[in-house]
C-alpha cells in the first residue's frame, strides 16, 4: 500500500522526530487509514470537522492542500487539549468479524 510505504519512509528518514497524524473524522472512509496507522504504531488524532471549522472562524477557499494546512495548524494550537485516537484492540476486531 502506498500510504504504508510513505509513512515507513518518513519514520526511517526521521527517527528522532515524533510523527503526529491528524485527520478529520469522515466515518467509514477513515477505516483504511486507521489500519495503516495502527500497524505502524503511529499517534493519530481524529477531529470533528465542525470543531475544526468553528475554531478557524470565517475562512475562504477549500482544497486538499488548504485543508491539510488548516488541520496541521489546528493540531499545533490544540495538541495539549486533544487525546490520541484509541484503536480498537485486535481481539475485539476479531470478534466483530
Amino acid at each position: 500500500m502506498v500510504i504504508t510505504r510513505l509513512f515507513k519512509r518518513l519514520i526511517k528518514n526521521h527517527p528522532e522526530e515524533k510523527l503526529l497524524i491528524c485527520m478529520e473524522s469522515t466515518g467509514y472512509y477513515n477505516w483504511p487509514s486507521y489500519r495503516v496507522f495502527d500497524n505502524l504504531n503511529l499517534e493519530l488524532y481524529v477531529i470533528n470537522p465542525l470543531h475544526l471549522k468553528r475554531s478557524l472562524g470565517l475562512v475562504r477557499g477549500k482544497n486538499n492542500l488548504i485543508d491539510a494546512e488548516r488541520i496541521a495548524k489546528f493540531l499545533k494550537l490544540h495538541l495539549e487539549n486533544l487525546h490520541p485516537f484509541i484503536f480498537t484492540r485486535k481481539v475485539i476486531k476479531k470478534y466483530k468479524l
